[in-house]
């Protein structure tokens, strides 16, 4: 077999050559491709030929389930369900990248799954081993143009044979597939030349690595763990399986801090849980100002205005606002236009995830007022947040 190599000069051949690898696994051969980790080889897990033939170049029996590659992490729903909010917000933030999920599938949904994609449920093991799904989504642009191109399910492995390494480059590839595909696609040197971090995610206890999920949709518990480390540490996965909010304000002594406490109220009725079970679920509420002092407490009125609701903020020390609470923040809701124009000052590219918490009019500033309007400012932001807080993915 003849291995032929396409290389591009430019992205306006991206589509081409997608198509023509396109035409490669629809036929039942193999295509090998790339991705920021390593080169991949693939084939179509529609094709009876394409999974016997990568079973063979892979060495592997017909119990082995390969990952499947997807172009987009809007496709995770043709395969598996994520119905944790860890899980989620890690597919949200990993993905397109170096991070391959395996995640346990309920046989009802695996049933599901495999009819929507045409494949009888004697094929199962082309996609789920022991109800497992392997899910990779790479961030290469011509390794995911292949991908879309090649629709239905795309399956593959690094490219190269047991017990020799990963090929990181096209040449390194078409010398370790050995004419057994029918293209390379030469995409330039991958740009971690690193294996993907490996995550399961499963309806089991995580024990000491990871941590325990509610899950939604009646599922159970659910956890994640690193089972194996690559581009990305077990240190990193953790801080993307969090979601964290930022309340900005002028001082943090009067309506950043009231929208703390109200926000982390209104979330824990969401999510089910007590304040502390936030932690636990992996969302983080935090508060600044833009032109703030560091340790000042929060106003009385503002305690007071907030302790009626049921909301205790008599223990918050104002914080400044800083380029990296800005940077870690996944959302970030502004008091007034004034304080959003001050974070990307502070941040330019912040600008996607930094709104009004009312994006119709600013939240006045109660201070030196009297109480009522402290408790008409908290109610305000109470109903700028309850509609917020619907729009957020936990």
């Amino acid at each position: 077999m003849q291995t032929t190599t396409l290389e591009p000069g430019n992205p306006r051949q991206h589509e081409e050559i997608a198509q023509r690898a396109a035409q490669v696994l629809r036929a039942g051969g193999l295509v090998a491709f790339p991705t920021e980790t390593v080169y991949g080889v693939a084939a179509s897990a529609l094709s009876e030929e394409g999974v016997r033939r990568l079973r063979q170049f892979k060495q592997s029996d017909e119990s082995r389930a390969f990952t499947v590659h997807i172009h987009d992490p809007k496709d995770i729903h043709r395969f598996a369900e994520l119905t944790d909010g860890a899980a989620r917000r890690l597919a949200m933030k990993a993905m397109p990248g170096p991070i391959t999920l395996l995640v346990q599938v309920k046989p009802d949904v695996i049933q599901r799954c495999l009819a929507g994609l045409g494949l009888p449920p004697e094929h199962e093991n082309r996609i789920y081993h022991h109800g497992v799904v392997g899910l990779r989504c790479p961030d290469h642009p011509l390794g995911r143009a292949v991908l879309s191109a090649g629709g239905g399910a795309v399956i593959a492995s690094s490219a190269n044979l047991p017990g020799e390494r990963p090929p990181v480059d096209a040449q390194q590839a078409a010398d370790a597939v050995k004419g057994q595909v029918e293209l390379v696609v030469d995409g330039g040197h991958c740009q971690y030349a690193k294996p993907s971090t490996i995550v399961k995610i499963t309806t089991e206890a995580a024990g000491e690595v990871g941590r325990e999920e509610k899950s939604g949709g009646g599922g159970g518990v659910q956890s994640w763990a690193v089972q194996r480390e690559g581009v990305y540490d077990m240190r990193y996965i953790t801080k993307l399986t969090r979601y964290n909010l930022l309340m900005v304000c002028t001082g943090n002594t009067c309506r950043s801090p009231m929208a703390q406490g109200i926000a982390r109220q209104l979330l824990a009725e969401h999510l089910g849980v007590d304040l502390e079970g936030l932690d636990r679920e992996g969302i983080v509420v935090g508060s600044a100002g833009a032109y703030a002092s560091a340790g000042v407490p929060a106003t009385p009125q503002a305690v007071q205005a907030v302790a009626a609701k049921g909301v205790d903020i008599s223990g918050h020390q104002s914080t400044a606002l800083t380029r990296e609470l800005v940077d870690s923040a996944d959302v970030i809701y502004c008091m007034t236009a004034g304080h959003r124009q001050a974070v990307l000052e502070l941040v330019p590219t912040a600008a996607d995830k930094t709104h009004r918490v009312n994006p119709d009019a600013d939240i006045s500033d109660p201070i030196g007022a009297g109480e009522q309007v402290y408790r008409e400012t908290a109610e305000a932001i109470r109903q700028s947040l309850a509609r917020r807080l619907e729009e957020l993915p936990l």
